[in-house]
Formats: C-alpha cells, sequence, structure tokens
C-alpha cells in the first residue's frame, strides 16, 4: 500500500524512524534525507538479494 498523503522518499525515513516529518522539514538538508534513504535502502536491496540466492540455490 502507498502512502497517500506523503512521498514515499519520505514515508519511508519516517516510518523507519529515522526522523519525524518535522525533522525532515526544519532541521535536515535533501541530502542528509538522501542519507537516511540510503540506509533503508541498501540493506533492504541486500536482503532481496539473499532472498533471490537462496531460492535460486534451493532449487537447484
Amino acid at each position: 500500500m502507498d502512502y497517500q498523503n506523503v512521498d514515499g522518499f519520505i514515508g519511508a525515513i519516517v516510518a523507519e524512524g529515522r526522523a519525524t516529518l518535522h525533522e525532515l522539514r526544519t532541521v535536515y538538508s535533501l541530502e542528509d534525507a538522501f542519507l537516511m534513504w540510503e540506509t533503508i535502502a541498501i540493506p533492504r536491496y541486500n536482503e532481496y538479494l539473499a532472498m533471490q540466492h537462496s531460492q535460486q540455490k534451493n532449487q537447484r
């Protein structure tokens, strides 16, 4: 399900507890937000790759 009133980029940061919406508006820069998003996206992508590798290994 997608966020209805918040961009997915911002929603991911807030949902993961990296920052509040207020902090993103008042404290952090756009670069900070990209760095926070990266700390969410990279581990998720690595988990996806590990799952894909495991599934391929089990199909052999």
